[in-house]
């Protein structure tokens, strides 16, 4: 009774580097030309670049292309250095089935495809399997690192424990969770928590490395007690494990949550800090306004006043708006400005410096409506009508002074041509006289 053959996958190409190739004349056996042909051929896949190699594989969308010249073209733009003989080795897999002559670029596409990703995900595979094998090791010295541990560590957990112990291991527990970051360089890893429970003489060594965490064995079952009673431990009901997934949670939430709190503690002190320095700046500003305000002397006398009026005049007369160094009169763009801030823009503007006296009897002068402020607008007209007023005063009385002496000087130019004229009158005449005679 005979049987019809069960249907069997297609063997890849890369598979039959390491069985029997394509039929060849030479015999059977391992062909190593053909070996070696695949090899280079799966080499020039694995490095292949769709971007620069593109243009390439357009061009090899033809179903009959030269032999030669499609082995050259693979040598230059996909450096697949075949010889002839491994390219005839390779040849019957994209050969023209219509013409044994051509190279079917077609079927090359596909089978340079299919390669490359044959062996993709063969070193996947084998990447997967090496880091399966790496974790599985791993495991296993960790497994028995903590068996060698749990035997050599001595018990040191006591459950007789007072509420005072229960409130120590809680606030070393808070400040171990605060100064803690996983995210610091130089933080350790918590590696040692990959595991579901640990006993609690391991986790007495684990928390002491990890986090520096120093309990005492009252201390420390306090901890586990108030810790499983905080979890709602009842899945390993008669033992002291710890749930290291659920002490984890709490250990950050905790940090998270103190952090939290001493941030806004330490922002709400500061707030309270810089409101204590405005409250006293804007006592020290009201003081300094008071004591400024004793430095104007209403109690003025009118030697005060004419001091001050003449001050002024000569200030006015000095300053010109117009000179490329004068002080600019931006600070009087004001509507109003206090007695003392006053005197001070006098004394930094036109270097005008006033008694107290005189500073009342200025405020005498503008505050025409008694409101203690000097009104800026008028005082800047008045100075500025001022000085040109008092620089034409003083340019006329040059100029009357100069006509003056000008006809003085014509006055004694004429005296003295008029004696000129006399001398010479006499001198002739008495020559003249003398002739006669």
């Amino acid at each position: 009774m005979s049987t019809s053959p069960s249907p069997t996958r297609a063997r890849s190409p890369i598979d039959r580097t390491s069985g029997s190739p394509p039929s060849s004349p030479g015999g059977g056996g391992i062909n190593e030309t053909y070996r070696s042909a695949m090899k280079k051929l799966v080499d020039a896949a694995w490095k292949f670049d769709k971007e620069s190699n593109d243009y390439y594989f357009k061009s090899l969308e033809n179903r009959q292309l030269d032999k030669e010249l499609f082995r050259q073209g693979l040598r230059q733009s996909m450096n697949c250095k075949l010889t002839p003989a491994e390219f005839d080795s390779l040849y019957p897999l994209f050969k023209n089935k219509d013409n044994d002559i051509y190279v079917d670029g077609c079927e090359f596409i596909l089978l340079f495809y299919r390669v490359r990703y044959e062996y993709r995900s063969k070193l996947l595979t084998e990447r997967i399997a090496i880091e399966k094998r790496y974790r599985e090791q791993n495991m296993e010295l960790e497994l028995k690192r903590r068996a060698e541990l749990e035997k050599k560590t001595p018990i040191r957990v006591s459950f007789e424990f007072n509420e005072q112990d229960t409130a120590n291991a809680i606030s070393k527990m808070t400040e171990a969770a605060v100064l803690y970051d996983r995210n610091m360089p130089g933080a350790v890893q918590l590696d040692a928590f990959d595991c579901e429970y640990m006993t609690p003489e391991v986790f007495n060594s684990t928390i002491r490395k990890t986090f520096n965490l120093i309990l005492s064995p009252p201390e420390l079952g306090a901890f586990i007690k108030w810790l499983n009673t905080k979890n709602n431990k009842d899945d390993v009901s008669g033992t002291d494990n710890i749930n290291c997934a659920k002490f984890l949670v709490l250990f950050f939430r905790t940090g998270f949550h103190t952090r939290n709190e001493r941030t806004k503690k330490i922002w709400a002190e500061k707030k309270r800090i810089n409101d204590e320095k405005e409250r006293k700046r804007l006592d020290d500003l009201a003081e300094a306004e008071k004591k400024n305000s004793l430095k104007c002397n209403l109690d003025f006398t009118n030697a005060d006043k004419e001091s001050v009026m003449n001050k002024l005049k000569l200030s006015a007369k000095l300053y010109d708006k117009t000179n490329p160094g004068a002080m600019s009169m931006d600070a009087f763009d004001v509507k109003h400005m206090p007695p003392h801030v006053f005197k001070e823009q006098l004394k930094r503007v036109f270097n005008l410096k006033v008694t107290p006296g005189e500073l009342g009897s200025l405020m005498d002068v503008f505050d025409n409506k008694k409101t203690g402020l000097i009104p800026c607008p008028e005082f800047a007209k008045y100075f500025l009508a001022l000085g040109i007023s008092e620089r034409d005063r003083e340019t006329k009385e040059w100029l009357e002074k100069q006509r003056k002496e000008n006809e003085e000087r014509e006055i004694k130019e004429k005296a003295k041509q008029d004696a000129l004229g006399s001398s010479l009158y006499s001198l002739t005449h008495s020559l003249t006289h003398s002739l006669i005679l």
